[in-house]
Formats: structure tokens, C-alpha cells, sequence
């Protein structure tokens, strides 16, 4: 009886599906949380960086209005 259950249990699939979302989502999380506590200060920055230069262009600024902006944001 109890070999006929255990049986049953591993040839039925129904639950396939969310073990393996489960594991993929595990899998996604370890890759991508130490990805984000290595890289995260460096991605900020560059947001940052973009932000400060795009203000300015934005708002109608441009280099020859002599816009402070546009110095510190080439990079070379």
C-alpha cells in the first residue's frame, strides 16, 4: 500500500510547475542580489551622473549660455 502511494506520487506532475518557478526564482536571486551589492554603487553613480548632465539640456540649457553643467559632465 504504501509503495502504490509513494508511486502515485512520483509519477503525478501537477506540481512540477511551481517547483521548478521556485527553483528558477532561487536561482535568479543568487545571481542577481550579489550583482546588485557589487555593481549597485557604480549604476547609481552613472544615473546620478546622467541626471546632473540631462537637467540642464533639458530645461534649454545649452554649452553656449555658458551652463556650469556642461563642464563636469564629460568624461575622457
Amino acid at each position: 500500500m504504501f509503495s502504490g502511494t509513494v508511486l502515485r506520487l512520483w509519477r503525478d506532475e501537477s506540481a512540477q510547475d511551481l517547483a521548478e518557478y521556485a527553483l528558477l526564482l532561487a536561482l535568479v536571486a543568487v545571481v542577481i542580489v550579489p550583482m546588485l551589492l557589487t555593481f549597485g554603487g557604480t549604476i547609481a553613480d552613472l544615473f546620478h551622473h546622467n541626471d546632473k548632465c540631462l537637467r540642464p539640456a533639458m530645461s534649454g540649457v545649452t554649452p553656449a549660455d555658458g551652463g556650469e553643467a556642461y563642464g563636469q559632465c564629460k568624461k575622457g
